[in-house]
Parts: structure tokens; C-alpha cells; sequence
């Protein structure tokens, strides 16, 4: 496929995949534009799931999960990758450190890359929510 008619297969899917409807006209060409200047998918995925209507959704991070993998992996989560990516919130982790996480794997990498898009590499400054940053600064006081 050329590089246009990969970006909007890709855009479509990620809506698909995200907000379980397709894109609109104005949301394709925004979005393939990105990806055409060089924008890397997994910022261009990060920018929709951060937007309002993705967040409007108030999904709790099971549902989030399963969301990333349908998005980044093309696929159903299967039962241990689920519990694996959702423990992280359990255990202190933000939804962004969770994302990071799957965004960067091989196989959301490879799919990516099946469009013959930039895939890039996702890095965010804050991918440790509040409870975990406030637990690290119990310990550090706790050594002095």
C-alpha cells in the first residue's frame, strides 16, 4: 500500500480500536498528516488516548489494557499479559507507565511497523503515578 493509504488504514484502526467507531474525515487527515511529517505512532496513539473522548470513557485500567493490546497488538490480551500489564496499577504504576510499557514491546513495535509507518519510541517524564513517588520518598527519608 502507498504511505497514504497506510496512514489512514492505520488511523482507522486505532479508532477502531480505541473508541469502537471509525474516523472522520477531518480526524484521518489530521492524524495521517502526523504520521506523514514523521510523528511516530505511538505518540500519535498516545495523543487519541489522552484526548477527551477517550477519557470521557472513565474505563478502569482492566478495560484500558485490554484496549492498548487491540490498538498497539491487533489482538485480544490474553489472560497472563493482562494481569501482567494491569498488576503495574496495582502496584503503584500510571496508565502512562502502563502504555510506555506496551507501546515500546516487540510485538506492538512489529505490528507498527506493518504499515510501514515510523513506530517510534515512547518516553514519558511522569510514568510513575503519585502513589508510588510518595512510597520512594517514605524510603529515602527512612534511610537519613
Amino acid at each position: 500500500p502507498t504511505a497514504a493509504n497506510a496512514n489512514t488504514d492505520y488511523v482507522n484502526h486505532i479508532y477502531n480500536a480505541l473508541l469502537g467507531r471509525a474516523a472522520t474525515a477531518d480526524e484521518i487527515s489530521s492524524m495521517s498528516t502526523k504520521l506523514s511529517n514523521g510523528t511516530p505512532a505511538v505518540n500519535v496513539v498516545n495523543d487519541l488516548i489522552n484526548g477527551k473522548e477517550f477519557q470521557d470513557k472513565k474505563l478502569g485500567a482492566e478495560d484500558q489494557v485490554k484496549l492498548f493490546f487491540k490498538a498497539l497488538m491487533n489482538r485480544d490480551a490474553d489472560p497472563e499479559g493482562l494481569k501482567y500489564f494491569t498488576d503495574f496499577t496495582k502496584n503503584g504504576y500510571s496508565m502512562n507507565y502502563v502504555y510506555t510499557q506496551m507501546a515500546n514491546s516487540e510485538e506492538a513495535q512489529k505490528f507498527m511497523c506493518s504499515y510501514t509507518i515510523n513506530p517510534g519510541y515512547f518516553t514519558y517524564d511522569d510514568v510513575i503515578d503519585k502513589n508510588f513517588t510518595k512510597q520512594m520518598e517514605e524510603i529515602s527519608c527512612n534511610l537519613y
